[in-house]
């Protein structure tokens, strides 16, 4: 979520921007994946947590990228993992969506 939406959250702006844009953006992504030209590799930034070299490598196979071997990607991966965090929002002290906006999310989400 882009991190200046942020001084709507709570505001009739802020529920008219989730129930306008939510549903554009999952047939958005539907879109993009039902397309036969379409080569799209999905990521999700836990299993970049918990499984990186196996992640790395299911990346560089997707960009058909020659990486030598596990071990190779191994070597250059190795470095401290904090490059890869999200960036923390310091001083918020509410959640982005109510519990209405949750609901309608998910219920779009996993429609």
């Amino acid at each position: 979520m882009h991190t200046h939406i942020c001084m709507y959250a709570g505001t009739p702006e802020w529920d008219s921007f989730i129930a306008a844009y939510m549903q554009g953006w999952k047939e958005r992504i539907i879109n993009w994946l039902v397309q036969d030209h379409a080569k799209v590799h999905v990521v999700y930034y836990e299993d970049l947590l918990t499984n990186k070299l196996e992640e790395i490598i299911k990346i560089l196979d997707f960009l058909d990228i020659d990486y030598g071997s596990p071990e190779q990607v191994q070597i250059r991966i190795s470095k401290d993992f904090t490059e890869f965090k999200r960036p923390q929002m310091k001083g918020l002290s509410f959640q982005y969506y109510t519990l209405k906006q949750t609901y309608f999310i998910k219920t779009v989400i996993h429609d």
